[in-house]
């Protein structure tokens, strides 16, 4: 199994240092695809820190946290799974009909993982989670599209 590592998970390890996000990053190892939005929510992230003048230790911290992603994840060799914005329109079918309120942002690291077609997105956010269980029944995947980190804060 393979794991897309969500934005909440990389902060709560780095930033928070967070023993339960810590453990779960240590067990994924190296098997770890990158997510183009993963990557764009850590940038901006960045960005916020040092348009904001949040001070030189929260912008090293955020900094540190966006590079600590790219050395733990690998590009995507190949999408096995169609295509990434087909996935998309089906999760924000199934969140408007079902009134699941999960932002932009989390449907498309679903929708990548979902194009993937082996990997679980690692989070820790209980909509995004529970949205995964109901898609993995409700297409009859062979895996489960997400994983639940327990975080200790």
């Amino acid at each position: 199994m393979q794991y897309i590592v969500d934005t909440s998970v990389m902060v709560s390890a780095m930033e928070r240092r967070d023993a339960g996000a810590i453990s779960a990053l240590k067990a994924c190892g190296r098997s770890t695809i990158r997510s183009v939005i993963v990557v764009g929510e850590l940038a901006s992230g960045v960005e916020s820190a040092v348009r904001g003048k949040l001070g030189p230790r929260a912008i090293r911290s955020r900094r540190a946290t966006s590079s600590a992603y790219t050395l733990i994840s690998t590009p995507p060799e190949e999408w096995a799974g169609g295509d990434v914005a087909a996935h998309f329109g089906h999760l924000t079918a199934v969140c408007s009909t079902k009134k699941i309120k999960l932002g932009q942002n989390g449907r498309w690291i679903l929708a990548e993982a979902l194009t993937h077609g082996d990997a679980a997105v690692l989070t820790i956010d209980l909509v995004m989670h529970e949205l995964g269980e109901m898609v993995s029944t409700s297409m009859s995947l062979e895996f489960d599209l997400t994983a639940l980190v327990t975080t200790e804060s």
